[in-house]
């Protein structure tokens, strides 16, 4: 059973997919959320066959209402111990990828309960 249960949003490149490795590789359970579910089955791949029990990937893009709630569906079913929000950034010029308005909080990490 795992530690823990730790939801990762943006874990298909740079910072969320760091923290979600750090949390497989520390045994706990991760629910990896993205935009974009063809990059997302990397980072999932190379958590490993050891992880495959404990890793779950989700296509969801957290901007919109219905992405919200595709991950909040994929989540539900165990209790969620922390919740990592890393998605959004920069690209390769250094300019927004896209423009949203993020929530309060956003880029944090913070436990659930």
């Amino acid at each position: 059973m795992p530690a823990r249960s730790v939801v990762v949003s943006g874990a298909g490149t740079g910072t969320g997919r760091a923290v979600a490795a750090r949390f497989a590789a520390a045994g706990d359970a991760v629910l990896l959320v993205g935009r974009r579910g063809d990059v997302l089955e990397r980072p999932a791949a190379a958590m490993g066959a050891a992880a495959a029990g404990r890793r779950r990937t989700v296509a969801a893009d957290l901007a919109t209402p219905e992405g919200a709630q595709r991950a909040a569906a994929a989540a539900i079913g165990r209790p969620v111990h922390a919740v990592v929000h890393a998605a959004g950034g920069v690209d390769r010029a250094g300019t927004r990828t896209r423009r949203r308005s993020r929530p309060a909080g956003s880029g944090t990490c913070a436990p659930t309960s």
